[in-house]
């Protein structure tokens, strides 16, 4: 985890990333987002993994565009919240660009 903590402070905005399908979760396929040397930043939600997991190969980049900071004060009990104990966390958002079949 400190490794991907890092690495989210680290993203700057332009910053590319890539998505990739590691495996499955209980028969549910997964798509994180990784920096260049290959550390996950995020992994998509489910809708998220609905939009994309049949559009992979059209994916032309994924860019970095900020990191939203999230504080347990906003009043959300999530993932991040209950597994990394922190009162402080980084969530990237990127712009996916894609060409159409």
């Amino acid at each position: 985890n400190d490794n991907r903590l890092r690495a989210i402070q680290q993203l700057q905005s332009g910053d590319q990333l890539q998505l990739h399908s590691p495996s499955t979760l209980k028969g549910n396929p997964r798509l994180e987002l990784q920096t260049s040397k290959g550390i996950v930043v995020a992994r998509l939600s489910r809708n998220g993994v609905e939009a994309w997991i049949d559009r992979l190969e059209s994916i032309v980049a994924i860019q970095v565009v900020g990191v939203h900071i999230r504080k347990s004060e906003d009043g959300d009990q999530s993932f991040e919240r209950r597994s990394l104990k922190r009162d402080e966390w980084g969530v990237p958002i990127s712009e996916i660009y894609w060409r159409q079949k």
